[in-house]
């Protein structure tokens, strides 16, 4: 069993967002995402409504290297912010590797 790792996150509304992250495992090797399937989603604070999905891009599967996005014009249709997680299925086994709370920040400069 996996222990997902607590990371909080900050979106700035009508601006692109991205995360990349390296998954290790517990003794810290690259954790392979080769045939594996990530999804990232943002929910409300009580878990009763999706908010948004992240876009998901493997960039070097065999280190466990992937990146969460969301467009402009995704993050400027957030109305509130609440909680996300990552689930990884590698084919076996499916397993919550980080999640957080989500804060929205209002961007100014247009």
């Amino acid at each position: 069993m996996i222990t997902p790792g607590v990371h909080d996150i900050t979106i700035y509304t009508n601006a692109d967002f991205d995360l990349t992250f390296t998954l290790e495992d517990s003794s810290s090797d690259p954790y392979s995402l080769v045939g594996a399937t990530v999804l990232a989603q943002i929910w409300n604070e009580d878990g009763t409504a999706k908010i948004d999905d992240f876009t998901v891009t493997v960039t070097d599967a065999a280190n466990g290297t992937f990146k969460i996005s969301l467009t402009e014009i995704e993050t400027a249709a957030l109305s509130a912010g609440g909680w996300y997680d990552i689930r990884i299925d590698d084919g076996t086994d499916i397993y919550y590797w980080v999640r957080g709370k989500v804060t929205l920040a209002t961007g100014y400069t247009s």
